[in-house]
């Protein structure tokens, strides 16, 4: 399958780097043992990648032109890469700044390849959910191997040149982490829903330990020892080792292939033997209609014949003068008997005509009314068969909505649309939840107003409100017939609304009840996830000398430029906030440790204090007390994280200001006793 054989290709490209970075430790020599490695890894990546190319080639799969284009440029992109590893290892080119861009090079081969795995997989939960499954947890373990690679590459300039881990090289090491750790909790979830597989628990269990939790480890422990400039590894030492730890995360990918490929054998035997079951019941069939064509020539055929011979004639008027005689009194006698009856029937036949074409006439009249007023309406009615995933009916108004011409949404692929994916989903789920609830035949069910986003043919989502009813069928067939309207102008409103609510008006920052509502949730997460958590208390310093020497003006004009430092410096999981006049505070989750808190916080007491510009008074200079508290070091609720780390802001006041302070037992003691 060609699913399969796209997340081996991903899992050999991944697999590549290995042996690459190995040889870049070595610069500017082969080692032969490892270009021999080297070799034989790049050797299956082309084998794979032109196994795939045939196999998409050969195949009728709707998305083949996005696929080879995916596929064309990871090969590119892996051509680019090799080029600049084999130029970098002659003697006379190897020199330590090329490092990060051949790393960058190797790494930027994988997005393609794994845009086209994604591809498949979508492509997969309509025909094959639980292969969708296995396709998107091998595709994410793939690119967990990917990025606890990418974690080990940043570390190799500085161990190939002896110099210390920069403020860039630890905040891409910090991003990448984080990745890693968003994965390794997408991949628990998906495993709990494969938990009927204990070998991939198993699986999932060894690299959580020999990975996460010894690999891991082993690299914090390196940087430590970089950062202090102790005695460490060195490139390829540590190349060696961290690759054996990658190796559960390879084991725990294989298992999930095993799988694959277990249930494709079982799915091809299962489909191999309806076919010969098929083909047994066709001869069977095949040789029963022999014999009884045979049987009804001789019985029935014939006389048939004779009989529609006859009731022609009658219809054409020409039977009246004659009379009609069959011996046997049968089926076939009775058919005879009936044509003496179709004269009679042909004058009525006549006069049924006559008064159709006038119940036509009236029901075109009433149509054109109808239709006045589906092209005058600004709401979008609409018809779904539920059954056959297709729209019977859709309005004019289709097009001023949402840019799509009727004939488009009638089309029998516009169900399946990729953008169309969270808004049938969501109508799908209303549908399904009453159609549970036990529907009888011939009955109409009234579905509550739901509010869902669908796509403009510009890419633009359109707040839409749907009101409607199932309508079930005698035979149990389901229809939707609903009612679509553009709630953009409300959607807006509220919003705007809710930005009053919990954004400050001055500075655009978030505003306490946000903050309120962000800390507690925040807090929740870093108890359950067992992380560390750091909530930054800012003070500026004389801003009320400002206010009272250039006026509020130029002190609110102050507090919108220092509220653009704070956003510019936080990541982008952090949250800074506004408490109200010059008092701010920022959550960072996630922190490695004290030490990244103090960084952080220093670079924002930096940011700070360097001179404002403000279109009133020119340059303004300002600088600000930093208090710091984490949790859970420091205190185990917001109560005592917010207190705490006010605490710590005034105690770098009395220390003497534009500095940073954490909390400590100490500072809390000083601060009972006064």
């Amino acid at each position: 399958m060609i699913y399969l054989k796209a997340l081996a290709t991903m899992q050999a490209i991944s697999a590549e780097r290995g042996p690459s970075n190995i040889l870049i430790s070595q610069a500017p020599y082969y080692a032969s043992p490892d270009q021999v490695l080297l070799e034989q890894s790049r050797k299956k990546t082309d084998q794979l990648i032109q196994e795939l190319y045939d196999q998409i080639n050969l195949s009728s799969h709707p998305t083949k032109p996005q696929l080879l284009g995916y596929l064309g440029k990871t090969h590119r992109q892996l051509r680019v890469a090799r080029k600049g590893i084999d130029f970098f290892h002659e003697p006379q080119n190897g020199r330590p700044e090329h490092i990060d861009g051949l790393i960058e090079e190797m790494f930027n081969a994988m997005p393609p390849i794994q845009s086209a795995v994604y591809l498949l997989a979508e492509n997969l939960i309509q025909s094959a959910p639980e292969a969708a499954l296995l396709t998107i947890q091998m595709a994410l373990t793939a690119e967990l191997r990917d990025n606890a690679g990418k974690l080990g590459s940043l570390l190799m300039p500085a161990l190939i040149t002896g110099k210390d881990l920069d403020t860039s090289n630890l905040a891409r090491i910090n991003e990448t982490q984080g990745r890693i750790l968003q994965i390794r909790e997408q991949t628990r979830r998906l495993t709990q829903l494969l938990s009927q597989y204990g070998q991939i628990t198993q699986s999932s269990e060894q690299m959580e330990q020999i990975y996460f939790q010894t690999g891991l480890r082993q690299y914090h422990v390196l940087i430590q020892q970089m950062q202090s400039h102790q005695q460490h590894v060195n490139a390829k030492s540590f190349t060696t080792d961290y690759v054996q730890a990658m190796q559960a995360i390879v084991g725990f990918s294989d298992e999930f292939q095993k799988l694959a490929n277990t249930l494709a054998k079982n799915k091809e035997t299962e489909t191999l033997l309806s076919l010969c079951w098929t083909v047994l019941l066709i001869i069977s069939l095949f040789s029963i209609s022999l014999f009884l064509l045979s049987f009804l020539q001789r019985r029935i055929v014939n006389p048939i014949e004779q009989a529609r011979t006859l009731l022609g004639e009658a219809v054409s008027g020409h039977a009246q003068s004659r009379s009609i005689a069959y011996p046997y009194q049968d089926e076939i006698g009775e058919l005879f008997s009936a044509i003496q009856i179709v004269n009679r029937q042909h004058q009525e036949r006549n006069q049924l005509l006559t008064e159709r074409s006038q119940l036509v006439s009236q029901l075109q009249k009433e149509k054109e009314v109808y239709q006045s007023i589906l092209d005058n309406t600004r709401d979008v009615i609409w018809l779904f068969d539920m059954t056959r995933k297709k729209f019977l009916f859709v309005s004019p108004s289709i097009q001023t909505i949402n840019g799509w011409q009727v004939e488009e949404a009638m089309q029998e692929d516009f169900y399946q649309r990729v953008e169309f994916a969270e808004f049938f989903a969501a109508l799908n789920t209303v549908l399904d939840e009453h159609m549970s609830a036990g529907a009888r035949p011939e009955t109409t069910i009234r579905v509550p107003v739901l509010e869902v986003e669908m796509p403009h043919k510009n890419g633009e989502m359109i707040p839409i409100e749907i009101s409607g009813s199932i309508l079930i069928g005698k035979d149990g067939s389901t229809h939707f017939l609903g009612i679509s309207r553009d709630i953009s102008s409300r959607k807006k409103s509220e919003h705007l609304i809710k930005k009053m609510a919990f954004f400050d008006k001055l500075t655009d920052l978030p505003n306490r009840s946000y903050f309120d509502e962000k800390i507690e949730s925040m807090l929740l997460r870093a108890e359950q996830e067992h992380t560390l958590l750091g909530l930054v208390f800012i003070d500026l310093d004389d801003f009320k000398p400002v206010n009272d020497r250039y006026g509020h003006e130029v002190g609110d004009e102050l507090l919108k430029a220092v509220a653009g430092r704070l956003q510019a410096c936080v990541r982008q999981n952090d949250v800074a906030a506004r408490l109200g006049g010059d008092e701010f505070v920022v959550i960072m989750p996630d922190l490695q440790d004290e030490q990244a808190a103090q960084i952080l916080s220093e670079r924002l007491r930096e940011s700070i204090y360097q001179p404002f510009t403000l279109n009133s008074v020119g340059q303004l200079k300002i600088s600000c007390s930093v208090g710091i508290a984490l949790y859970p070091d420091h205190g185990k609720t917001v109560a005592e994280i917010m207190r705490h780390s006010d605490i710590a802001m005034y105690a770098a006041k009395r220390a003497g200001r534009n500095r940073i302070q954490f909390f400590s037992a100490e500072i809390n003691a000083a601060v009972n006793r006064n």
